[in-house]
């Protein structure tokens, strides 16, 4: 008798082979551990996305790495990971990053990928209906002082981590920030307070955290976990109220919060099942540095709605590694083990990067190179989530896109300087305070696109995107990009 683990070995053969020769092909690709093929609850969420998306379905026994080549095989644009937390890790998300490079022989990440995971089935169906449609953010709680003007958003609440007891609030599209200054130790019930009245489409988090805990500013109180749900660690604990609407997390600056560690009881799966997360963006190491979660943060808030939230994490990938291209071509392919829990955690990854490059490394070529591969993406990577139309003639421009044989011509009508009026942290984001890269997704794949003659722009350039350095654009003017393209 063949066993069950040689027939599904087997059966990834035939699949591999089926691709190989064309018989299947699909822009979107679910992958899917054992364990959720063997759960018919689970299914029913992997059977409702794929769907949606007429989606290829394949399955790995350990890892995503497992169907490699069925993957390149069919080529996707976009990549949904099914599994049960147990089996998700910071290890598991490293080799996932690294793996969406490895599609076609340039250096870029070629498909956008999402993890879809929970405290139960319940929870992941929940974030497969809540993705189905076109999300708009208007609502937003913040443990930081990002985006504190209060502009991206009609109703708005923030905890200070500059000012130690100072928060505040935007009440209505109208109003004016307020700010107001309590005693610290009452910053976790105001926050649980805005958590409740606000029900914001997207949270902001930053400061210590850890799989376990997310500690407000200052570590004036936290929120820990229990059975899927978050609950403020007060004397007496109080639950926080589920969440069912769709909502994104983005702890830009936690460290570990990403990461599921093998356990259901994990912040991570508690933001995307009590949370109510339908997509979540976090580190699953310590964080120091910062350019993944504030780059990929900034990239989607200063483009306003011109990009979704996956389009622009995605973008800011590529942004990280043509900046290690530009620095040092090796870097860009080079695959150092990240040291994942590591006190020492620079130190220690500065020394074997040293050891292999024979020089010096500097801070910012560190920094980029341990965040390229470890902050997890989940939610399903095709889902519409940006900011509000109305905000985007204060974020810089509007672009139409025409497509005509084998020409392509990008239009961009800009109404103010790139460089907006819009302040957040571009410190830990490393783009810099007066260039702000333009970023365009590509509505469809192109075949090996590249700059039309007679053009000179600094460009990064990929089937599936194209951004420009130092566009020098000025407000209220039009600016033609032509692509050659081939058939």
């Amino acid at each position: 008798m063949i066993s069950k683990t040689i027939k599904l070995a087997l059966a990834l053969l035939l699949i591999s082979i089926s691709v190989s020769f064309g018989a299947i092909s699909s822009e979107y690709v679910i992958l899917i551990s054992k364990s959720v093929e063997a759960d018919s609850e689970w299914m029913k969420a992997v059977n409702t996305l794929q769907k949606r998306h007429s989606a290829a379905i394949l399955t790995y026994i350990n890892h995503p790495e497992d169907v490699e080549n069925a993957l390149k095989a069919q080529y996707p644009r976009y990549v949904a990971v099914f599994d049960k937390p147990e089996n998700l890790n910071a290890d598991f998300v490293i080799r996932l990053n690294r793996l969406s490079r490895r599609m076609d022989n340039d250096m870029y990440v070629d498909f956008l990928y999402g993890i879809m995971t929970g405290y139960d089935a319940s929870t992941v169906m929940r974030m497969v209906q809540n993705s189905k449609d076109p999300f708009v953010i208007k609502s937003a709680l913040n443990t930081t002082s990002v985006a504190s003007d209060g502009t991206l958003f009609d109703r708005f609440a923030y905890i200070s981590d500059g000012k130690k007891g100072v928060w505040g609030e935007k009440k209505s599209v109208k109003d004016p920030v307020k700010e107001y200054e309590v005693s610290p130790w009452d910053i976790l019930s105001i926050f649980v307070e805005k958590y409740k009245k606000l029900k914001p489409d997207l949270l902001i988090t930053s400061g210590h955290g850890s799989e376990e805990a997310l500690e407000m500013s200052f570590s004036v109180g936290e929120l820990r976990t229990k059975n899927g749900d978050l609950y403020a660690d007060f004397y007496t604990p109080e639950t926080l109220p589920a969440h069912t609407a769709p909502r994104v997390y983005f702890p830009a600056g936690n460290c570990l919060i990403g990461n599921v560690n093998n356990d259901p009881q994990s912040m991570a799966v508690a933001w995307m099942s009590g949370g109510g997360a339908t997509a979540m963006i976090g580190y699953v190491v310590p964080t120091w540095y910062g350019r993944g979660g504030w780059g990929e943060l900034n990239t989607w808030m200063r483009q306003g709605d011109e990009l979704t939230l996956a389009q622009a994490v995605f973008m800011s990938q590529q942004q990280t590694l043509f900046t290690l291209q530009q620095w040092d071509a090796k870097l860009a392919s080079l695959m150092p083990e990240i040291p994942l829990k590591s006190f020492n955690l620079p130190e220690d990854l500065m020394f074997d990067l040293e050891k292999t490059l024979g020089r010096k490394i500097s801070n910012d070529e560190l920094g980029f190179m341990h965040d390229r591969d470890v902050l997890a993406v989940y939610g399903d990577p095709k889902w519409d989530a940006r900011f509000q139309k109305k905000r985007s003639k204060s974020l810089g421009y509007d672009v139409t896109w025409k497509q005509k044989g084998e020409k392509v011509e990008l239009t961009i009508n800009t109404h103010q300087a790139l460089d907006s009026t819009l302040r957040i942290k571009d410190k830990e984001g490393k783009i810099g305070k007066n260039t702000m890269p333009f970023h365009f997704f590509f509505p469809k794949r192109l075949k090996s696109p590249k700059l039309a003659a007679g053009q000179s722009w600094q460009v990064a350039l990929d089937e599936n995107f194209l951004t420009i350095y130092n566009p020098g654009f000025v407000p209220n003017k039009k600016y033609t990009i032509i692509l050659d393209v081939e058939k």
